[in-house]
């Protein structure tokens, strides 16, 4: 990939890689500037599907304008490569300047953390959430200006409702309750990752920390994490309460906008500066160029299209400022999510202990006490389901072009992922909530897209532990005798036919040829460069071979001969560039210039000069008999 052209942008370097996608440094040759070209990896763009999400989400993100977004220039496919062309942030991200130069300065942060919200909360208003907020996706350019990227590649990369081990493990530490358990992602999912950024940034930790996956989902879903201030003493007055109402378990209890925290975090900073002016300086960032806060858009169980379509909510009533942290709330339970049946149980677990300590009151002998409405956070059951599937001895896993194996939860819908099996086994890991059904299902096709491979099984998913084995079946797709392929798919003809017989040396797409017999040759499909040699005389055209048939290709090769002018246009002063015809440089010759004595018939001219190369390449010339032709290169700088 590095020094290819796409279009008018010149790979550079390759500046990131990972499961999913790549990333690279690229010039823009027409506007003579630096951008980043974002591709998924070639095995996921093989995927239609994939690629019309990332066309679409690209749609939905150039409408990103913001001074602390990597902004969106321009969408190309080429070569079978679909790029995100976007702005070039020369910087580092949050990650790296913590890991080269350790924590970042409190009065630092306190002009970083305003820019990210301000990028997040104009997002939230044109109706797109990020659901990946994290360092790595915050850049740093060196003049402390923020840079917020990765906008939509979670949803690109479809984020299901379903958490499948061994996916983004890095998200994980910031990931939102409601995101680990099929609930609703809306713009407080991003205000929760917010949260978690915070927490790191100011302590120096992550609010949970665990090798393991299912713990580390675990702990988001139910444990409270260290007050921030009794980890880290570079925490400022006031900003444990931001953070901590930023990381509530449920979205309600959390501030409804990005644009609620950032006021929350002003005013906390704003507060601990006046209170201890001989220690720290007053600060009160500007969230001047901040939108306004939207209703939280949800986007439960849609596809990527429905980001470009959101419609804020209507306003029922007039936001009140935030409220401090508070324990959760009760709430009715509602079908569909594990975030919605967290809030059932928390909201039984209080009614009961209001009726308990109501009885207790009657029943007391002496003084009656209040009731002790003191709630305590409750184990949320999940459960593990290890899927396993022997593919059947002599099925050759390497020549199926794609496994997909569907999980069809009964409460969180159908989640398909594509599988491997190495040594022919199939064996994945998911975190799921316990329902008494979930279906299984594998289907695997062939290099021509037959489905070869299939099996069901379904399985109850308790709490805890469970595994399912799916029985495999292989039914290839029986194939045609082959047909009988031509003995070539390329004939030249002559004329005159006399001509022929001058022919020395013949080359199709630079290999060379028999230059004998009837012309008719196997060469590979597409666009391929036919050169013939005839005495000291060359002659190049071009054809275009098919998948399937026979190109037919004519070539008037005459007697006579001709003149050429060839000239370059060259940006500034600069105006020689040397001359090849059909493949050989001719000695002693530069432009402009007119070359006298050539075949007729057609020429391949180029002009070549260090540092320059002409717009559009060669170009074929048909020189006609005691004629003149006259061919202008425009130069542009590499």
């Amino acid at each position: 990939m590095i020094g290819k052209t796409f279009g008018n942008y010149r790979i550079e370097e390759k500046r990131g890689e990972g499961g999913m996608g790549m990333f690279f440094r690229a010039t823009d040759l027409h506007l003579e500037r630096i951008v980043g070209l974002k591709t998924l990896r070639p095995e996921l763009l093989a995927d239609p599907d994939l690629r019309e999400r990332l066309h679409t989400e690209a749609r939905s993100l150039a409408r990103l304008v913001h001074q602390n977004i990597a902004n969106v220039l321009h969408y190309l496919v080429e070569a079978d490569y679909h790029f995100i062309v976007m702005e070039y942030v020369d910087g580092k991200d949050l990650g790296e300047v913590i890991n080269e130069s350790g924590p970042i300065p409190v009065e630092k942060l306190a002009t970083i953390v305003p820019q990210i919200c301000a990028a997040v909360s104009y997002a939230h208003q044109k109706g797109v959430v990020h659901r990946d907020l994290k360092p790595s996706n915050i850049m740093l350019t060196a003049a402390g200006e923020v840079k917020v990227t990765d906008f939509g590649i979670a949803k690109i990369l479809g984020a299901q409702s379903q958490t499948r081990t061994g996916v983004a493990p890095g998200s994980l530490h910031y990931m939102a309750p409601e995101q680990i358990g099929g609930g609703e992602i809306d713009q407080r999912s991003d205000v929760y990752q917010l949260g978690a950024m915070l927490y790191e940034l100011y302590t120096g930790k992550r609010p949970f920390v665990s090798d393991n996956e299912y713990e580390l989902m675990t702990m988001h879903l139910n444990e409270t994490p260290a007050k921030p201030s009794t980890v880290s003493d570079r925490v400022p007055p006031g900003l444990d309460e931001v953070i901590l109402n930023a990381l509530a378990k449920t979205p309600e209890d959390r501030y409804q906008s990005v644009s609620d925290l950032s006021s929350a975090f002003s005013s906390a900073l704003a507060s601990g500066a006046s209170s201890d002016v001989g220690d720290r300086t007053q600060y009160a960032p500007s969230m001047s160029h901040a939108p306004q806060s939207p209703k939280p858009p949800t986007e439960s169980g849609t596809r990527v299209e429905d980001a470009t379509s959101y419609v804020p909510r209507p306003e029922t009533e007039k936001r009140q400022p935030p409220p401090p942290p508070k324990e959760p709330s009760p709430a009715p339970p509602k079908s569909g999510g594990i975030g919605k049946w967290i809030i059932g149980v928390v909201g039984l677990v209080v009614i009961a202990s209001i009726v308990v300590g109501a009885l207790m009151w009657m029943q007391g002998d002496e003084e009656p006490t209040a009731p002790d409405t003191t709630t305590t956070s409750q184990p949320v059951p999940m459960c593990t389901l290890t899927v396993t599937a022997n593919v059947p001895a002599g099925v050759r896993v390497s020549q199926l072009q794609t496994i997909r194996l569907t999980v069809e939860h009964a409460d969180s819908g159908v989640t398909t992922y594509d599988v491997d099996a190495p040594n022919n086994l199939i064996r994945e890991i998911y975190v799921v909530a316990p329902t008494s059904t979930v279906v299984l299902s594998i289907e695997g096709r062939d290099a021509d897209g037959n489905t070869v491979l299939t099996g069901t099984e379904r399985v109850q998913a308790p709490a805890g532990a469970v595994s399912g084995e799916i029985p495999l079946s292989y039914t290839p797709v029986e194939t045609p005798e082959p047909q009988e392929e031509p003995p070539h798919n390329l004939t030249i003809s002559i004329t005159p036919f006399t001509a022929r017989q001058k022919i020395d040396r013949v080359f199709v797409g630079g290999r060379e040829v028999a230059s004998d017999g009837d012309f008719k040759y196997s060469a590979q499909p597409g666009k391929r460069t036919i050169r013939l040699v005839i005495g000291p005389d060359r002659l190049t055209d071009t054809v275009t071979i098919p998948e399937n048939g026979v190109a037919e290709k004519s070539l008037f090769i005459g007697s006579g001969r001709g003149r050429l002018s060839v000239g370059a246009v060259f940006p500034g002063a600069a105006n020689f560039a040397n001359i090849w015809i059909d493949g050989v440089q001719q000695e002693d010759v530069g432009t402009p210039t007119v070359i006298d004595g050539l075949l007729e018939g057609p020429h391949l001219i180029e002009v070549r000069q260090e540092g320059f190369r002409a717009r559009g390449g060669g170009r074929i010339v048909r020189i006609p008999a005691n004629g003149k032709r006259e061919v202008s290169f425009e130069m542009i700088p590499q």
